[in-house]
């Protein structure tokens, strides 16, 4: 079985924003995606924040595509870390940064593992 690195290591990402083409992973030849995410910092003003990663899925990598929920990782503070195992998914697969804190905030994190 065939399987490829997965990543998007120091991204930097709006919180609550819908994602851009940058956020889509291409996995049209694999059926399982193990990610570990790591929240480095969140940037905001507010206190007792938490941001998460929500994951979608979809047959076109256009953002403004129909776009399906697939998962989402625990909600997660500074120096959090989660993993999780996808499966079922359609050939395109992004993240989408959610969070408790207001808009105009950012999250710095790491999200990588392996698609087989």
């Amino acid at each position: 079985m065939a399987e490829t690195v997965v990543m998007a290591s120091g991204a930097a990402a709006s919180m609550n924003k819908k994602p851009g083409k940058e956020a889509v992973f291409d996995l049209w030849a694999f059926r399982e995606l193990e990610l570990e995410l790591s929240v480095l910092s969140i940037k905001t003003e507010a206190s007792n924040v938490w941001a998460t990663l929500l994951m979608e899925t979809s047959m076109d990598p256009d953002p403004e595509a129909n776009w399906k929920p697939l998962g989402a990782f625990t909600p997660l503070s500074d120096g959090g870390t989660d993993r999780r195992r996808y499966a079922g998914f359609l050939r395109y697969v992004r993240w989408h940064v959610i969070s408790n804190a207001e808009e105009g905030g950012t999250v710095v994190f790491n999200l990588r593992g392996m698609a087989r």
